[in-house]
């Protein structure tokens, strides 16, 4: 997933304004830094150790808007020239500016905060007669702690009696999560729930949090039934669900289902979020449509694909608890590829908006390619 911004001219006011004369400019790559929403990010920039500065300029590319993130000159931090929403949170790293640190932490990072921001400094070196410029662009991207997934599991009109979660490759089988008489038990508690704790509609899906890597695999659902016996702690009959996760970069997931089958297209944002439109379209096709489009709490079927028609819905109807995700109903072959989620939100005490993306790639496959009973 990329993101495209358009790099706007540093703003600058008469009473800021420097004649120098400058015979280096020096532009450096852009590099990206990730933190999770609370932390604080350091914005690296880097120039001679034995530079002396005159003017610091930290700006945010991709915000229409006059002022700096931080304006440092002749030694003096200026709060006047800053943007007000980061007032009181971006500070040097090294306050005295020595051995060519300029770089700065920016304090409590937020979604919103996620961007493109700019160094620009001017020195001074021993020996030369000229002033040098140094330029360097950083891509800050701020995450939600916990990215989630949702693995789907549809037990159907039965009473269930136990549930086992369990990932089946790689080797060895694992145990997942256990559930029976109203109580889950995991060896991965603070990650791993069940979207009905109580199992009373029958949803065995399982939410798994603070997704990484390492929980690539085929994970397998199964349940036990009123008057089937079971051992101890094994469920030993054929799943009813088999998911194959493949996490692939942070903000990208993919996930597998069987034709036939509802497939749950994730998609999160902060908790406290009011979202003002929201977007779900196919990357791979070229068709002018969206999969599923919402703006000021309705949904619009006019603007969306005719193929998807009657099968794309919300899975929370409310769009509470930062949760954008859809489910598409009786996923057929064609509908493997990429699907793009984009969000603008507002959040309290922010004055401008913020807009997340998330690219989900799906894969439909033919139900003889695994063997495993279809969910109902």
């Amino acid at each position: 997933m990329c993101r495209l911004y358009q790099l706007l001219p540093v703003v600058s006011f008469s009473e800021q304004r420097v004649f120098l004369t400058t015979s280096v400019v020096c532009v450096s790559e852009q590099q990206q830094v990730k933190v999770q929403r609370g932390q604080d990010a350091v914005l690296q920039c880097g120039g001679p150790a034995d530079a002396s500065v005159i003017l610091l300029e930290w700006t945010r590319l991709d915000l229409k808007a006059d002022g700096y993130v931080f304006f440092y000159r002749n030694k003096q931090f200026y709060e006047i020239y800053q943007l007000p929403s980061f007032h009181g949170r971006v500070a040097l790293v090294d306050p005295q500016v020595r051995g060519g640190d300029f770089s700065v932490v920016l304090k409590n990072a937020d979604i919103s905060d996620s961007g493109s921001y700019e160094c620009r400094v001017v020195i001074s070196t021993p020996g030369q007669t000229t002033h040098s410029e140094i330029k360097r662009v950083m891509e800050l991207q701020v995450t939600e702690p916990g990215e989630y997934v949702i693995l789907p599991c549809d037990a159907g009109d039965v009473t269930i009696t136990a549930a086992e979660w369990t990932r089946s490759d790689p080797k060895p089988s694992e145990n997942i999560l256990f559930w029976t008489d109203g109580h889950s038990d995991t060896p991965f508690k603070g990650r791993v729930y069940l979207v009905d704790d109580e199992l009373k509609t029958r949803n065995v899906s399982l939410i798994l949090k603070n997704v990484n890597r390492e929980d690539n695999g085929t994970y397998e659902c199964r349940v036990l039934t009123a008057g089937s016996r079971r051992n101890k702690r094994a469920i030993n009959t054929d799943p009813i669900s088999i998911v194959e996760l493949q996490v692939t970069d942070p903000g990208e997931c993919q996930v597998k289902v069987q034709r036939g089958q509802d497939a749950v297209l994730q998609c999160g944002g902060p908790a406290d979020a009011s979202v003002i439109l929201l977007e779900w379209t196919r990357l791979d096709l070229k068709a002018d449509g969206y999969v599923f489009f919402y703006r000021n709490k309705q949904f619009y079927e006019i603007y969306q694909l005719p193929s998807f028609h009657g099968r794309v819905a919300l899975v929370d109807p409310q769009v509470r608890g930062g949760d954008f995700s859809v489910v598409l109903k009786n996923a057929d072959i064609s509908d493997s590829g990429s699907y793009e989620c984009r969000v603008v939100i507002s959040t309290p005490g922010q004055t401008t908006h913020s807009e997340i993306k998330r690219v989900m790639e799906l894969k439909v496959t033919e139900p003889g390619e695994r063997s495993q009973p279809r969910l109902r």
